[in-house]
């Protein structure tokens, strides 16, 4: 009892006294925390063990202004503090929501943020809030929990219809589908079905897809690109393919290459294809080589040659 007390001694200093907040480095986030995660299982061994009563009673009487039942959400708590706090940083925020999420992967971020809002009634802060966190992270990750949810209870087909319309729809709305690939789970259940719905589009050149590509070519963050590369290999040769297509379809003019406005609509620039076979390169060695050889055995030689020189 005597440790279990130190500890909530602590943990409600954290968070009286927020002006750590304003100089804390990651692993002192990380700590706060743990701290709380360890708070929320000692009251849950406190319940079983019909102990609850007694611990409020020895909190009451140590001064110590909190209970069994606040600190069953000591983590919530802390994140709330966190994403109200004017002084945090945005680096320390996004660092708060990441441990978070590592720790809840499916308890969802989204509840706190709401019951945040609502207790703080103030349009302000969802402003701070949109101006703190990556609006496509929070969605992708509340999405994410939804559905792991489904497919915890074996509806897959909730999660393709979602997916589908995703892929149909903005360029803010494929963030979020690729962003859903490169969240970090030992399971990778969702990540696998969502991919196998990419999949599907991006065999299929036809021009209702080639927003998507587009999108691939110009705009996907090449972290994102990177990890589902590492996580899906497939995904590798399925962008080295397309860009073998679309190799058919430029000519040299001008003194530059473009595509032949005759022969294909895709909107897709020569400084694109360039930038994303030398990220395809830099995975490892033996892609790069496989990769090598798959272009210079293909159509439109010359312009491959140009590509591998200017990577």
């Amino acid at each position: 009892m005597e440790n279990l007390l130190s500890s909530v001694k602590l943990f409600v200093n954290l968070c009286e006294t927020k002006t750590w907040l304003k100089t804390a480095q990651n692993e002192e986030l990380k700590n706060a925390f743990k701290l709380g995660l360890f708070l929320e299982k000692s009251v849950s061994i406190l319940k079983t063990k019909c102990l609850q009563e007694k611990f409020d009673l020895i909190l009451k009487e140590s001064e110590i202004k909190t209970c069994c039942g606040d600190l069953e959400k000591s983590c919530d708590e802390l994140l709330e503090i966190i994403l109200t706090y004017q002084f945090v940083s945005f680096n320390n925020t996004d660092a708060a929501f990441r441990i978070y999420t590592s720790m809840f992967p499916q308890d969802g971020f989204k509840n706190v943020l709401t019951k945040t809002i609502i207790n703080n009634n103030s349009l302000k802060l969802i402003n701070d809030f949109t101006f703190k966190i990556d609006r496509i992270e929070l969605e992708s990750s509340a999405l994410f929990g939804e559905f792991f949810e489904y497919a915890s209870n074996e509806d897959f087909y909730n999660i393709k219809i979602c997916v589908k319309t995703l892929l149909e729809s903005d360029e803010n709305a494929l963030k979020i589908v690729f962003k859903l690939l490169s969240i970090e789970s030992n399971n990778r259940c969702v990540q696998d079905i969502v991919f196998l719905e990419i999949k599907e589009k991006l065999i299929d050149y036809n021009e209702v897809n080639h927003k998507i590509w587009f999108f691939i070519c110009n705009n996907l963050n090449q972290t994102d690109l990177l990890i589902v590369c590492k996580h899906h290999e497939e995904f590798i040769y399925l962008i080295i393919n397309f860009l073998i297509h679309l190799g058919t379809f430029m000519i040299f003019k001008h003194k530059k290459w473009v595509i032949d406005p005759k022969k294909s609509s895709f909107e897709i620039k020569y400084l694109n294809i360039v930038a994303l076979f030398r990220t395809l390169c830099s995975i490892g060695k033996e892609i790069r080589n496989d990769l090598i050889k798959k272009v210079l055995n293909s159509n439109n030689l010359k312009l491959w040659n140009n590509v591998l020189h200017d990577c």
